[in-house]
């Protein structure tokens, strides 16, 4: 069977609460008791899936930028620094983190190399409307703002491809099919944490049964 699998976190602007998210997730996946701030995990009667246990997740970083070069930042140092995304996601559970910054002209042959280096683990969350174009990952989440205003260009595609959607009040969002699953985006609420969770969870299981037919 291939792996990793990987599941693809974007948004419709920055400061959306995608990192917040990744972290969540790792954290549920990984079965780590600690939140990406150190404390613990305030949402009793939510278990990691049993399919979780013993299996190893990283993450992917993705950041656009306006230089011609492309590069792969994998130094600790960097990556621990506080308030960073990438330490959010190394303290939630990922075994390892990788910081892609890229422009768009470039990104079709980083991210594949990125997910190559950590192609040893289970699976990768990747943050990033453009890693979740190259990549094409098995599960697609994405969360709308409420401010339109702020939606960076062309944001509407993705809400095409996403396999949930999360959305704040006052947010615009299209008509969605049956494959899309929509839940308000209040993760402190227990409820709504528990069931984007699980969702993600029953998501992975039917992108892991397929492979092994």
């Amino acid at each position: 069977m291939d792996k990793p699998l990987i599941i693809g976190i974007g948004g419709t602007n920055s400061g959306v609460g995608k990192t917040t998210l990744a972290a969540a997730v790792l954290q549920y996946l990984t079965g780590n008791k600690r939140s990406a701030g150190g404390r613990e995990l305030k949402t009793p009667g939510i278990r990691t899936p049993a399919q979780a246990y013993n299996k190893s997740w990283g993450a992917i970083k993705f950041t656009g930028t306006s230089s011609s070069r492309s590069s792969i930042v994998a130094d600790m140092k960097i990556l621990m620094e506080k308030g960073k995304d990438t330490s959010k996601m190394l303290n939630a559970g990922a075994s390892e983190v990788l910081w892609v910054k890229s422009p768009r002209s470039g990104s079709d042959k980083v991210l594949p190399e990125a997910v190559k280096r950590l192609s040893y683990l289970d699976g990768i969350i990747v943050e990033g409307n453009s890693a979740i174009e190259f990549l094409k990952p098995a599960v697609v989440i994405f969360i709308i703002g409420d401010k339109k205003k702020l939606w960076k260009p062309g944001v509407e595609r993705f809400t095409v491809i996403a396999d949930i959607l999360l959305y704040e009040n006052g947010s615009e969002f299209p008509e969605t099919g049956e494959r899309t699953k929509l839940f308000h985006k209040r993760l402190s609420d227990k409820e709504e944490y528990k069931g984007v969770l699980e969702q993600i969870s029953g998501l992975l299981n039917e992108k892991t049964e397929r492979r092994i037919e």
